[in-house]
């Protein structure tokens, strides 16, 4: 019963040493090496197919020879896997984040070409209602100055007219004067002749 006890201590013994590097060693690396370049990850199976696949197969064999390495490799797998998915949701908030900053830029950038284009509708509105009433206030002063044109202009004609109108009433009651001024004249120098040839006849009777 003594002998196959005693082998059983020396097998336990190496198998620690042998297990321990190469169960931590190649848990590290190949762990490294597909989070942070995952694009690397995918293009080395394609070259190297053999690299890989020796990682797994002496992490297979350390629960065969040691417990504790075996629980080491799991934890640091988990570890592993831990990280990466920590690294892959850090990752995705990062990208929500950056596609939840473009968002808000376009959204603002959307905006702010909404209010340049509502500005610059009201502004040339605000130009079109300052030259229409520049425009009728032109139209109605040009309007009053031809009325007030017009008015003078009436006003001016009626002046002549009445001024025509008086030159001719005074030239008629000149003339007229002088026909009754020649008229009386007339009478005067006919009353005269008249008078003396009166006389005349008078004389010749006696």
């Amino acid at each position: 019963e003594a002998k196959p006890s005693a082998p059983l201590e020396p097998a336990e013994k190496p198998a620690q040493k042998p297990a321990e590097k190469p169960a931590e060693k190649p848990a590290e690396k190949p762990a490294e090496k597909p989070t942070e370049k995952p694009t690397e990850k995918t293009a080395e199976p394609a070259g190297k197919p053999p690299a890989q696949p020796a990682a797994p197969e002496e992490k297979n064999k350390a629960p065969l020879t040691d417990e504790e390495a075996a629980k080491a490799a799991l934890a640091e797998r988990r570890r592993m896997v831990r990280e990466q998915r920590e690294r892959e949701a850090e990752l995705e908030r990062q990208r929500q984040e950056e596609e939840k900053r473009r968002a808000e830029e376009e959204e603002k950038r959307r905006l702010e070409e909404e209010a340049r284009i509502e500005e610059e509708q009201r502004r040339l509105a605000e130009e079109y209602r300052k030259a229409e009433e520049e425009r009728l206030r032109k139209a109605i002063e040009e309007a009053e100055r031809q009325k007030r044109e017009e008015e003078e202009k009436q006003k001016e004609l009626e002046r002549q007219r009445e001024e025509e109108e008086r030159k001719a009433r005074e030239e008629a009651e000149r003339r007229q004067r002088e026909l009754e001024e020649r008229l009386a004249k007339e009478e005067q120098e006919r009353q005269e002749r008249k008078k003396r040839l009166e006389k005349i006849m008078s004389r010749t009777r006696k």
